[in-house]
């Protein structure tokens, strides 16, 4: 397969999803006319994963304080608080066609949902029985399930027969991060892995014991990775940060024949000191990456030009940033903080 330079990639990427998405209120040409509008309040403490329904009308979102928590996007109300977890729930997964909801928490458990088109959740499983705490959990498919255990272990589970789950040593005492991507040619699963291994892995979910590895980067203090959309020809972003040392960048194949590439071709970084980046979102077009840092900062950049990426808008906040989610329909990104709000940001209007 021949590769393209990244640059075309993006280029492409750019003009074909712009056809698709003109009512898309979030691009280059309107980020920098993002305000705050609105806040979701109910937490009683941190806020540390969230994501948009498919219809982006509803955000649900897990805390510290145990609760699962649903909120009507246009009236600022929430609509349903639920208390499934006796512990942190640190994730909450969306599958790909809306209809159900995973949540992860230090409880060592991972529940399962069905998802009403007006954001209404009814637990309808337990997956339990683990021998250490779940920080993340994600969708391989609509059915399929993958999450990981603090003994290091990566867990994939069939929703339709969740009895039989396949389980995978990562080679660490932990996973620091996890993020999946689907493209007709199959599933990939990309991990950070913590001490003696500190690396990143990008796994092919049909063939679980032969991952790739990218040897050139530690992952010591990298926290959270996200991919970019597919974009032609089987390529897309891996973003991967945590620590202060910038956002790393690979353009990678989702091809699992493929090798990955040596070193990322690019570091985005931003103006100021930053402690930690906190979680990364992509727009639903690719175009634009939104990155969460200490303190209480969120940074929009242009990654249609990843070579030289460009600062297009800092939001500042009074409290810390744990995630952030982008809806569906590419017109607001929510940000949930370690206060227990929530903040909407778009455009006014």
């Amino acid at each position: 397969m021949r590769i393209l330079p990244v640059m075309l990639i993006f280029l492409i990427m750019a003009m074909t999803l712009h056809a698709q998405t003109d009512d898309a209120v979030l691009s280059i040409d309107t980020v920098a006319d993002m305000v705050q509008i609105g806040e979701l309040r109910g937490f009683d403490s941190a806020v540390n994963s969230l994501t948009f329904t498919a219809n982006s009308q509803f955000i649900i979102a897990g805390g510290d304080d145990t609760s699962l928590r649903v909120w009507d996007i246009a009236s600022k109300t929430e609509t349903q608080t639920l208390f499934p977890h006796n512990s942190y729930i640190k994730a909450v997964a969306l599958s790909p066609d809306g209809t159900t909801l995973a949540t992860a928490s230090w409880d060592r458990q991972v529940l399962i949902y069905s998802v009403a088109d007006d954001g209404f959740l009814i637990q309808t499983n337990t997956l339990s029985g683990y021998m250490s705490v779940i920080n993340q959990v994600a969708f391989l498919t609509d059915d399929k399930i993958v999450f990981s255990v603090g003994d290091g272990s990566l867990v994939l589970v069939d929703l339709s027969n969740p009895s039989e789950q396949t389980v995978v040593e990562a080679g660490a005492l932990y996973i620091t991060a996890l993020d999946v991507i689907s493209s007709p040619t199959g599933s990939l699963i990309a991990v950070t892995t913590g001490f003696p291994d500190d690396s990143l892995w990008v796994y092919d979910a049909d063939d679980l014991q032969n991952p790739r590895q990218v040897k050139s980067l530690s992952t010591r203090g990298r926290t959270t990775i996200t991919f970019s959309p597919i974009v032609a020809d089987e390529r897309l972003l891996l973003a991967m940060a945590g620590n202060g040392q910038g956002v790393a960048l690979w353009d990678i194949s989702a091809s699992a024949e493929a090798e990955l590439p040596d070193e990322p071709f690019n570091f985005a970084s931003t103006r100021e000191s930053v402690l930690w980046y906190t979680d990364l979102a992509f727009s639903p077009d690719g175009t634009l990456l939104f990155m969460a840092y200490t303190p209480e900062t969120v940074m929009v950049y242009d990654v249609s030009n990843p070579s030289e990426a460009i600062e297009l808008l800092t939001f500042n906040n009074d409290s810390g940033i744990q995630a952030i989610a982008v809806s569906p329909d590419g017109r607001m990104i929510a940000t949930g903080h370690e206060d227990g709000v929530i903040r909407l940001w778009g455009i006014d209007g």
